[in-house]
């Protein structure tokens, strides 16, 4: 049986404001953000059919990016919000 493949797909210059600071000049107010990913997908033995459904799909990344919570303090610790 072969083994299973590893694809990479990349999500670059995605730019939203958010909610991100400590001090109290950066509370209460939005900036502009840009996030890089690099999502590692393992590939499954079945055939994809041709079918969305079988498939990393960006819109729904990005829907879940953009309604992530509201906020974090740290821009070093976002990628941790899962």
């Amino acid at each position: 049986m072969a083994e299973r493949a590893l694809r990479h797909v990349f999500i670059r210059d995605f730019e939203l404001d958010a909610q991100i600071g400590v001090h109290p000049s950066e509370l209460g107010r939005t900036q502009p953000i840009r996030i890089n990913l690099d999502l590692a997908v393992c590939e499954t033995a079945q055939d994809l059919q041709d079918d969305l459904e079988n498939v990393v799909c960006y819109e729904r990344i990005a829907t879940n990016i953009r309604g992530g919570g509201g906020g974090f303090r740290a821009c070093q610790t976002c990628g941790d919000l899962g």
